[in-house]
């Protein structure tokens, strides 16, 4: 009888009942660029004995285009050491990632999940699905609040990643509405502040006008939203004063000038030049070649990401 019974239990094991089930368990779901991510792993045994050939977490980054989902690997990291788990046996391993500054910030578009997967030998694989929210980190979230209240309010399209770099969008609701059509900026993230490139879409007799301007800002000024505010009031009044000034260069230029590990989104443009990120965009080969030249800065390499330890719960 008992060993009619555990037969019975590996058939049904083998159809997924009973089976061995793993969860990634997170200290939170929403972080900002730049944060660690801590956890564990959790394999709970199933009603027989089961060997599991490979264990791996992936993040994937997830893009809408054109009423469609796309689905891109950003990194993983896998334990590929076979080993077995008794029935209802709990294994626990550590988990820990820190969020590189170059990855796309969550917008209405752009959204992330951690996928862990349990290939199981002779069974049903087991699949945990965890999404997180990736938030700009403090500086760029106080610049954020320094246009906001110079009146500036977020697009609902804005966060939106071109092939080759995440764009924020606002429109003025105050104090620069008949003036200013809309306004944009790129981030570039350096160790001593950021880099800032400004356009303004100024209303014209001619039409919009479209100028530029690269601005750096240090963290010291950054930290204080006060006078990060009357700063920006400063150079967007220069500029509608004085537009032929900014007329002469594109963000595509001076974007050109900077390491593309340094530029906010500049980990999916790797991606891109690695071949891996297809048809998110209109026009994406285009963009491909556009960019060629400028991702020969980008490493995709593990530093940050840390899975397994040699201790075991």
């Amino acid at each position: 009888m008992e060993v009619q019974t555990l037969l019975f239990k590996k058939f049904l094991a083998k159809l997924g009942k009973g089976s061995t089930t793993v969860d990634l368990v997170i200290d939170k779901h929403e972080y900002k660029l730049g944060e660690q991510i801590f956890g564990q792993i959790v394999l709970k045994g199933g009603t027989i004995e089961q060997y599991i050939n490979k264990l791996e977490v992936e993040l994937t980054l997830r893009i809408a285009a054109k009423e469609q989902h796309y689905s891109q690997l950003i990194q993983s990291f896998v334990f590929d050491e076979p080993f077995k788990i008794q029935p209802e046996e709990e294994k626990h391993y550590p988990f820990h990632y820190e969020l590189p500054y170059n990855l796309l910030i969550t917008g209405p578009h752009i959204s992330y999940d951690f996928v862990t997967h349990l290939d199981i030998k002779g069974g049903v694989d087991s699949t945990d699905r965890d999404p997180i929210t990736i938030q700009p980190p403090d500086h760029l979230q106080n610049i954020l609040f320094a246009f906001e209240q110079l009146g500036f309010r977020e697009k609902y399209d804005s966060r939106s990643f071109d092939g080759s770099y995440q764009e924020f969008e606002l429109t003025p609701t105050t104090y620069y509405h008949d003036q200013i059509e809309e306004l944009e900026f790129n981030v570039i993230f350096e160790e001593t502040g950021i880099a800032l490139l400004l356009e303004l879409d100024l209303y014209s007799f001619l039409g919009e006008k479209e100028i530029h301007r690269e601005l750096f800002i240090e963290h010291d000024l950054l930290n204080n939203v006060e006078q990060l505010t009357s700063y920006f009031q400063q150079i967007i009044d220069e500029m509608i004063a004085s537009p032929a000034q900014y007329h002469h260069s594109d963000k595509k230029h001076l974007l050109s000038k900077y390491p593309v590990t340094k530029i906010l989104g500049g980990a999916a443009v790797g991606l891109i030049a690695a071949g891996l990120l297809k048809e998110t965009i209109d026009d994406i080969d285009d963009l491909v070649d556009d960019n060629e030249d400028d991702n020969t800065d980008y490493q995709d390499d593990d530093e940050g990401f840390s899975f397994f330890d040699d201790d075991e719960d």
